[in-house]
């Protein structure tokens, strides 16, 4: 009597579909170590290129709270201590910005990057000192009687 034909999946398919699973799932934990060393990676490559794209008009007090910053995103993402929200408005940010890198970065850019970067972390955001905003030539609105905004009569 001849032999039956075998349907369906040899154990030789079977045994190769269990080892590509199981190798996809090293993978998968190897992925999940590995990723906050590889955000980090990027985010140092980011950091170097802002360096290079920094102001030379740029105080020492801001050019230091972006090197914190900077240095308190790695620390939170070792520990997995990170916003996702904000991570994804920096990461926005960056794209953002990233064409003025070469051309170099305003003061104005540096700050909103920093508060960015503060913002991951959850620092509290240091709001910029009055001495370092530029004096602005344009009169204050003040309220009228009505409540409702107007130019001080002065200057009207």
């Amino acid at each position: 009597m001849p032999a039956a034909a075998s349907s369906g999946c040899g154990k030789v398919a079977l045994l190769g579909c269990g080892f590509l699973v199981l190798l996809f799932g090293i993978g998968m934990i190897v992925f999940m170590i590995k990723a906050n060393d590889a955000l980090i990676w990027v985010f140092k490559k980011v950091e170097a290129e802002v360096e290079k794209g920094l102001p030379a008009d740029l105080p020492a007090a801001d050019r230091t709270r972006l090197r914190d910053a900077f240095a308190g995103l790695y620390a939170a993402v070792e520990e997995a201590n990170v916003d996702p929200a904000a991570l994804q408005r920096l990461q926005g940010k960056f794209m953002e910005m990233a064409p003025d890198i070469d051309n170099g970065l305003s003061v104005e850019q540096v700050r909103e990057l920093t508060s960015a970067l503060e913002r991951v972390t959850g620092e509290s955001v240091e709001e910029p000192r009055p001495e370092d905003q530029e004096e602005s030539s344009e009169p204050l609105p003040t309220a009228d009687r009505r409540g409702s905004p107007s130019l001080s009569p002065a200057l009207a």
